[in-house]
């Protein structure tokens, strides 16, 4: 399935605290203009799907995880963390090639990412002398009602301070 990212910059985005979803949960999220389903199977690995069934658009946030998918409410089809479709209860043949849209995740730092793009570009920044027990740091969560570039531009923009604030 191919991915329209046109209006955001094809990076990684934070979209939850790790501590915020335990195995076997799922939460919706609203993100890139559009309705997510962010959830965490039995064997511990995030999904990112569209919060829709391409069924017939039941919302999933409705359905529960099941192992390492998630389950639509209405037929009980079940996505992978791929956003392929693994089983539909009714057919009793090979499935269709059924899929929905899904982004990369990576977990660092007690931070769930997402990947704005069909397969990440690159890695999300890692600091290997950072990881494990050498970071002791609490996640914040603050929802701003402003388009995704301004609190960037006025955080890690670090270059702006010397042109703009003569820093």
């Amino acid at each position: 399935m191919t991915l329209k990212t046109e209006g955001y910059p094809k990076t990684w985005y934070p979209v939850a605290a790790s501590s915020d979803l335990k195995r076997g949960q799922h939460q919706a999220v609203r993100a890139f203009g559009a309705d997510w389903v962010l959830f965490r199977g039995i064997s511990g690995e995030v999904g990112f799907l569209r919060r829709h069934c391409p069924h017939m658009g039941a919302d999933l946030v409705q359905g529960g995880v099941c192992e390492n998918g998630i389950e639509c409410p209405l037929h009980g089809w079940r996505f992978s963390r791929m956003g392929t479709c693994d089983h539909i209860p009714s057919l009793k043949k090979s499935l269709p090639h059924i899929e929905t849209e899904s982004l990369p995740c990576h977990e660092s730092f007690g931070v769930i990412f997402v990947f704005w793009g069909e397969s990440p570009e690159y890695e999300l920044p890692i600091l290997p002398h950072l990881e494990g027990d050498l970071i002791c740091s609490h996640v914040y969560k603050i929802e701003l009602d402003t388009e995704f570039h301004t609190p960037c531009l006025n955080t890690f923009d670090l270059q702006h301070f010397e042109r703009i604030h003569d820093r």
